[in-house]
């Protein structure tokens, strides 16, 4: 069966992206000598297949051997799903693991039938849960395989986004921006931060975010200074800043947009320092461009915010990298760590990071104008469409 007569109906990608990207990623493997590498990571397996579960956090791994078909390993519960994707020659192969199994036993079982027992082999492990302990079991369990540090190869290829993973960011911006828009526009007097949380995320469901990887931050008042904070039931006073922070999801990809607001004018330092984040987003979106530095893009942000006095309130990096998500957030630290100050990594086209000039002052509060972009030939692009203000009901 080719590529070009499978049906992928479901899937989020096309069988030639896919198999583009397997392509890129055993290119990397034959530079570093590697016969299969053990994917951990749902952001990967994700990537190279289309395969997801609502259980992400469940021990899954993908082995892809430099030769051959590809192999998996899951909790026999996601044997369904695994079964759901199109194989290019044939069913896939998939080995359930039962509750009452040893998960790296059964691994090193099928690595030994695949006569991957004694190859050299790259671990994902960056991956979240697959954790030191996995590691040492594994290497007892295959004593003569030789196992070596596998991560970021698939990420080197995802950091750069196709044509089709910019849509579904573009899409995902639309419902972040949508939904802000919206719970800024229901504000009132008295209302919880539990209200707004709830306009926000109904929103951006309802006009066709999916599951989000990591619920919406959503506070008001002095309380905003406690960084990630999120809704408690507490009502909204007139004149305080009122932070709110969401990513709606469109086929995995997560596009998150930070925004402030307030019932009549917020306490004049909450609009000082707005002021300096916004003028450090715009010198962002104006300045940022392919080829920088990740640490001279940083700088480009943080100047407007020193100048105006609040350098020690910028405790963050100027940007982190966004794309796919999955549980327990929806960043892609891994991919590109971040936009942050000495970083000598270069920013490429197709790049795509979340700008945010967060400043916090203890019993003051917190403020960010962020903006979603990628990275283009000439600037930048934002994903997001909503304007760069601070919004007063």
């Amino acid at each position: 069966m080719t590529a070009a007569s499978v049906d992928r109906s479901g899937l989020p990608f096309t069988a030639a992206e896919l198999a583009g990207r397997v392509a890129r990623t055993r290119d990397l493997m034959r530079e570093r000598g590697l016969e299969a590498l053990l994917v951990f990571a749902p952001h990967n397996y994700y990537y190279l297949t289309g395969f997801q579960s609502g259980l992400s956090h469940s021990l899954t791994t993908l082995v892809l051997p430099l030769h051959g078909k590809t192999a998996w390993i899951v909790r026999k519960t996601e044997l369904s799903n695994v079964r759901a994707l199109p194989g290019d020659d044939g069913p896939v192969d998939a080995h359930g693991v039962a509750d009452d199994e040893d998960y790296i036993e059964v691994l090193a079982r099928v690595l030994a039938s695949m006569r991957l027992d004694r190859g050299h082999l790259g671990i994902d492990m960056n991956a979240l849960y697959f954790n030191v302990a996995h590691e040492r079991k594994l290497r007892a369990s295959l004593p003569g395989a030789h196992l070596e540090d596998g991560s970021l190869l698939v990420e080197k290829i995802r950091m750069q986004k196709s044509e089709t993973e910019l849509a579904y960011l573009r899409r995902a911006g639309a419902l972040s921006a949508l939904a802000l828009k919206a719970g800024f526009a229901a504000l009132v007097e008295g209302m919880t931060d539990t209200d707004l949380a709830v306009t926000l995320m109904s929103t951006a469901f309802k006009a066709g975010s999916e599951r989000m990887g990591m619920l919406p931050f959503v506070a008001s008042g002095p309380r905003t200074a406690q960084a990630h904070a999120t809704w408690i039931g507490r009502p909204i006073g007139r004149n305080e800043v009122i932070n709110a922070e969401l990513a709606a999801a469109v086929e995995r990809y997560h596009v998150p947009v930070f925004r402030v607001a307030s019932i009549g004018p917020p306490p004049a330092e909450i609009a000082r320092m707005h002021d300096a984040s916004q003028a450090a987003l715009h010198a962002g979106l104006e300045r940022i461009r392919a080829g920088m530095t990740s640490g001279e893009a940083d700088a480009t942000m943080r100047r407007p915010i020193e100048r105006a006095g609040y350098g020690d309130q910028f405790v963050v990096r100027g940007a982190y990298s966004i794309g796919i998500g999955f549980a327990p957030s929806w960043g892609e630290g891994n991919t590109l760590a971040a936009i942050k100050p000495g970083s000598a990594d270069i920013l490429l086209p197709g790049m795509t990071f979340h700008l945010v000039p967060a400043l916090y002052q203890d019993g003051v509060g917190c403020v960010c104008c962020s903006m979603p972009v990628a990275i283009t030939e000439t600037g930048v692009e934002a994903l997001a469409p909503i304007e760069a203000k601070l919004f007063i009901a």
